[in-house]
């Protein structure tokens, strides 16, 4: 059975001596609370370890105006060698077409780089790029400039909880058992212990992620992946 953000938050109730389920995060005031600051805390989590069920790669292409693909307000492309960025979310016809509809505004060009690169929507935290490339790009909010046309990425994403470890299932249970507890609870004795729970669990699940996949030294003349400023 798939592990939800509602299995996850009710760890963490338990842990707070709440019997009683949640199955939603607007019922009942714990689960409006949990769930004011769930998404936050998983995110957070997620950034702080290479966690293994949570790396992956892809190769980035230069951010080229494309046509029949969805495109949101503040997406930059490239198209005749002139930057413009989307003002009206849509599907693109053809690029005439959708400027002359005020889609899109000639951006100014904002970088020193040849090429951008839009990230993948689930990134969280760049790990590695290619070899060629370091001290040579930059990554902003969401894109990647870089004097490369392709650049292979590999990187932390927003993990589903049913891909979650049963580690980090706990590390994210009590970091969110003691973001909520003195809001539940009103004691700040139970916050603090739970503080202490959670940095140990922290480092232990920490410790059984590296040695599942642990750091080996980069063959340089066999690998393209080096790594990235953290």
């Amino acid at each position: 059975m798939s592990t939800t953000k509602y299995d996850i938050a009710n760890i963490a109730l338990r842990t707070l001596l709440f019997k009683q389920a949640i199955s939603d995060f607007t019922s009942t005031p714990q689960g409006i609370i949990m769930g004011d600051v769930y998404e936050h805390v998983k995110v957070a989590e997620l950034r702080k370890h290479s966690w293994n069920f949570a790396i992956k790669k892809t190769t980035l292409t230069n951010n080229d105006w494309v046509t029949l693909t969805s495109y949101a307000v503040g997406d930059i492309v490239e198209y005749d060698d002139t930057l413009y960025k989307c003002l009206t979310a849509h599907t693109s016809g053809t690029f005439a077409t959708d400027l002359a509809a005020s889609k899109w505004e000639e951006a100014p060009a904002f970088t020193e780089y040849a090429y951008i690169h839009k990230l993948p929507l689930d990134f969280l935290r760049a790990l590695q790029v290619d070899e060629d490339v370091e001290a040579q790009y930059e990554i902003n909010s969401t894109h990647i400039e870089s004097d490369y046309e392709t650049l292979k990425l590999k990187y932390i994403y927003e993990a589903a909880e049913d891909n979650f470890s049963e580690e980090f299932i706990l590390v994210l249970a009590l970091a969110l058992a003691k973001e909520v507890c003195y809001a539940i609870t009103n004691d700040h004795t139970r916050q603090k212990e739970l503080e202490y729970q959670y940095y140990q669990k922290q480092i232990e699940a920490i410790n059984i992620d590296s040695m599942q996949n642990p750091l080996r030294k980069i063959d340089n003349t066999q690998s393209s992946w080096i790594t990235s400023r953290l």
